[in-house]
Parts: structure tokens; sequence; C-alpha cells
């Protein structure tokens, strides 16, 4: 009897510590931003009218999104899953799993990095809800480990 409890407290104690101990750090500081699509210079005369420059894109009828973090281990990630959404209860624009490292990305998809910072563009989407999107981030290890999801939106900027 022993040494079944034994075994049910070794076996109890590795279970807890893979849970807990393989966890994947989450990305930090995670910001999405936006632009217009055609880089036009505005005016220093219209800037300096404006007191809020998000302003501008407001009325845009597209816009390019993208999404920059700072991973904490590059050691552990195999994926970077994201998840993108026009607000925060709909249906998500964007579902995917980027893999780590690949850069041959395709629609209008794309993938830097620099050390540990990574910068995401998550491609041009209509602006349905005056420039305001929601962005979800989750790493994935090689054995399935996840991290916990970050959330973010563009209004933060």
């Amino acid at each position: 009897m022993r040494k079944l409890v034994l075994l049910f407290m070794i076996q109890s104690f590795l279970w807890v510590s893979n849970t807990v101990f393989c966890q994947v750090p989450p990305a930090e500081d995670v910001q999405l931003y936006i632009s217009k699509i055609v880089g036009e210079e505005t005016p220093d005369a219209v800037m300096d009218t404006l007191t809020d420059p998000f302003y501008l894109l407001v009325h845009e009828l597209n816009l390019n999104v993208d999404l920059s973090l700072i991973l904490p281990d590059t050691s552990q990630v195999s994926f970077i899953h994201v998840k993108q959404k026009s607000d925060l209860l709909g249906l998500p624009l964007l579902n995917y799993a980027f893999v780590y490292d690949q850069t041959n990305l395709t629609n209008g998809l794309t993938y830097k990095r620099d050390g540990n910072y990574l910068e995401l563009g998550l491609a041009v989407f209509a602006n349905t809800n005056h420039a305001v999107y929601y962005a979800e981030v989750e790493l994935e290890d090689a054995n399935g480990n996840k991290s916990i999801i970050v959330q973010t939106d563009s209004s933060n900027n």
C-alpha cells in the first residue's frame, strides 16, 4: 500500500510540475498598430490643428494592421497564434498560427524578427469600427504547451 501511495505522490508531483513549470511564458509588450495603406505625408499645418492624430485614420476605408511583440524566451517558441477582431465579441478577421521564423508568408502577412522583437504584418482590413481592432496573442512550444493569452487593441497607441 505504501508503494502505491508513494507512486501516486510521485506521479502527481510530475504531472503538477509539468503543467506549472513547462508553461510557455506569454508575449510581452504586445502592441497593435494601424496605418493608412497609402503612406501619404500629412502636412505639418494639418497635424498642428489636430488634438488627436488618430482622427486621420478613422475615416479611411481600409487600413494596414501590424502587431509588434517581445518574446521572453525565443528558444521555447514554435508558433505564435494571432487572432484579430474588429470588435471584442465578433468573429475573427484573422486567426493564424505564425510558425516561428517562417518568413515566406502569403495573403499579405509579413514576419520580421530582430532578436526577441517581432513585427507581424496582419494585412489590410476594412475599417468597420472607426479604426479600432482587437488582437489576442498566444505562444506555443514544440510540445504543444501554450502561454496565457495576451490581449491588446489599436486604441492603446
